[in-house]
């Protein structure tokens, strides 16, 4: 969750107790409850209090509750291997990828020796790195954050955005941020002005046709009048010749 969900976050708390008939935690506590939270979507953390409202009919939920529900006892980030795998697709620039800041940070930090060619070598850097970053992250208890790194491919951006949109990985506003927005909506008065537009320039085309067919036709019985009258002067020479001849 950012900070800009604090005031939602607040008021889904406030509701959630109050359907147990209890008092919303105070101020204090609403801060601890977002800080054990803040982790994940604010999406993902709303489907668990309504899993969890729709499931405990008597008491209300306390955060341990509620990280259980989200998976927090499993650790969120990807393994080497998968964060290896998706870092290499960053490669392509037409791809858009989400992947978590560590992994972006480990592979900025291979990626000179990638660059040379060398692999294997970069892998084996990338690992160091990945290990050391989650470590220390861990440590701090930092919660993983993910990222999009938008590709210039538009119809593979909008595929893969709603798919992490969808798996919980990027909140909704995010995704909308990053999409163009939808093509407004015409009035009935703008969609006759189409339509009247569409109807001319068919009309047009239709003219333009009409006289491209009457000018291939006026060529062709020019070339045909040509030929006759060739024929006539050739026909005529030959007769001349002929009485002469007699």
């Amino acid at each position: 969750m950012l900070d800009s969900d604090k005031s939602a976050f607040a008021q889904m708390l406030t509701t959630t107790f109050t359907v147990y008939s209890r008092p919303a935690p105070d101020s204090n506590a609403m801060r601890v409850w977002f800080r054990l939270l803040e982790q994940f979507p604010l999406e993902m953390v709303q489907r668990a209090f309504d899993h969890f409202v729709a499931t405990e009919p008597k008491f209300p939920p306390t955060p341990a509750a509620i990280r259980d529900l989200l998976g927090a006892n499993a650790d969120n980030r990807p393994g080497v291997d998968e964060a290896w795998a998706i870092a290499l697709t960053s490669r392509d620039e037409a791809e858009t990828i989400v992947w978590t800041t560590e992994t972006a940070e480990a592979f900025a930090a291979c990626r000179p020796v990638l660059d040379m060619g060398d692999e294997v070598g970069a892998r084996m850097a990338f690992k160091d790195a990945y290990g050391r970053i989650c470590g220390t992250a861990k440590q701090r208890g930092e919660p993983v954050r993910w990222v999009a790194s938008v590709g210039f491919d538009k119809a593979r951006r909008e595929a893969v955005l709603r798919k992490a949109e969808s798996a919980g990985l990027l909140p909704a506003p995010q995704v909308a941020a990053l999409l163009p927005p939808p093509e407004p909506e015409l009035t009935e008065a703008e969609k006759e002005i189409a339509r009247q537009h569409t109807k001319k320039l068919m009309e047009m085309l239709a003219q333009g046709r009409a006289n491209r067919d009457a000018d291939m036709a006026a060529a062709a019985q020019a070339s045909r009048d040509r030929v006759a009258a060739e024929k006539a002067e050739i026909a005529a020479k030959v007769e001349k010749y002929q009485r002469r001849a007699a």
